[in-house]
Parts: structure tokens; C-alpha cells; sequence
């Protein structure tokens, strides 16, 4: 008996390139498809079994820095609650102490009412710039910031307006001491704050992502 041979079996895989003209065979794939190496897919590894260079996840890791808390948050009190508390005591004793006199020296009358109301416009200001900050509104640093050059310029025009008021020398001599110590407060204050909102790596994660 004449032996043969069998022909070789044809899977189906032979089938499907036997049907695609010569060339490379990427260039029939659908852009993307499984394991087509030029589109980056994660699951088909390269001929170095690494990664297609061009794929790149895009994956956003949390920030730990993100949030109104630490130092922000106290700021934020501070703004809301604190500063407005202080504006408040500062004007009620203010307005106490110069009933008095203010028959005799009829200057510090006009003195009391005009920074009775830059106060309250101040304080005003800055319940909205610290819940601005709060809710991290859009541009809310940048009130804040504007807060802060108001509250210095409120500051020196503080500074100021009690020698206008008539009062004798003795008293502006009296006077002097308690404006420079509220200067460099108020200068600290501002220094310390507007520092603080520039270079904070929570501010910027929390109001510049």
C-alpha cells in the first residue's frame, strides 16, 4: 500500500491573514484595537515587554494639601469671626471713651463717625473675603489679597485721622505711642497673611487645580 501524507491543518487565525493583502498588518486594525502596539494598548506589551510610549493614563492622584483646613481654616475664622468680633469691642470702647469730651473738642465727633463707618465697611469686607475663601469660591484668594491692602491702607489712614481731630498736645503726645503699636501690628497682620496666601502649597492645591 502506497503511503500519503496528510495535509496540514489551517486554523482559523491562518484563514483571517490569508484574507489581508500583503503589508503590515497593523494597518487593517481598527485605530485601538486589541493588540495593536501602535495604539498604546495597556494589555498588549511590546516587543521589550514595556508599555507603547505614547499611552499615558490619565490618573489624578489625590493632594493631600487640597482643602480649607490648617492655617487656611484659621484664617478663615479669623476673617469671619475674629476680626469683626475685635472691630466691634474696638469701636464700642472707642466711642465710650470719647463721650466725654466730644462737647469740648467738637473735632473728634466728625473723627468718631467717619471711622466708625470705615470700620464697618472693613469689617464687612472681611466676612466676605474669609467666606469667599470658606466656600473656595472663584477668585476668592485674590479678594483676600485685596482685603489685606484695604486693611492697610484703613491702618494708615487710622493712624492719621487722630491728629486732626483738635485735641491738645498732651493728648496727641499720648496719642503716639498707641498709633506706632497699632502700625506694627497692623503691618504684621498684613505681612504675615499676604505672605501666607502666595506661597501656600494648600492655597494654591486648593484654589488653583
Amino acid at each position: 500500500m502506497d503511503s500519503f501524507e496528510l495535509p496540514p491543518k489551517r486554523s482559523n487565525t491562518d484563514d483571517r491573514f490569508a484574507e489581508l493583502p500583503p503589508g503590515d498588518p497593523n494597518q487593517h486594525r481598527q485605530p485601538g484595537a486589541q493588540g495593536d502596539f501602535r495604539y498604546g494598548d495597556p494589555n498588549s506589551p511590546t516587543a521589550a515587554g514595556e508599555y507603547d510610549s505614547e499611552w499615558t493614563p490619565n490618573i489624578r492622584l489625590p493632594d493631600e494639601n487640597r482643602g480649607v483646613a490648617g492655617w487656611l481654616l484659621f484664617f478663615c475664622i479669623v476673617l469671619t469671626i475674629l476680626s469683626p468680633i475685635a472691630t466691634v469691642v474696638t469701636l464700642a470702647t472707642g466711642i465710650k471713651q470719647a463721650l466725654p469730651i466730644m462737647v469740648e473738642f467738637p473735632g473728634l465727633r466728625n473723627l468718631m463717625i467717619i471711622d466708625s463707618v470705615l470700620s464697618v465697611l472693613l469689617m464687612a469686607f472681611s466676612i466676605y473675603a474669609g467666606t469667599g475663601l470658606w466656600n473656595v469660591r472663584p477668585g476668592a484668594v485674590r479678594t483676600a489679597k485685596t482685603y489685606l491692602l484695604t486693611f492697610l491702607a484703613y491702618q494708615a489712614l487710622a493712624s492719621f485721622l487722630p491728629f486732626t481731630a483738635g485735641l491738645p498736645k498732651e493728648a496727641n503726645a499720648a496719642m503716639m505711642k498707641q498709633v506706632t503699636s497699632d502700625a506694627i501690628r497692623s503691618m504684621i497682620f498684613f505681612g504675615v497673611w499676604f505672605s501666607f496666601l502666595s506661597v501656600s502649597k494648600r492655597v494654591k492645591a486648593t484654589y488653583e487645580s
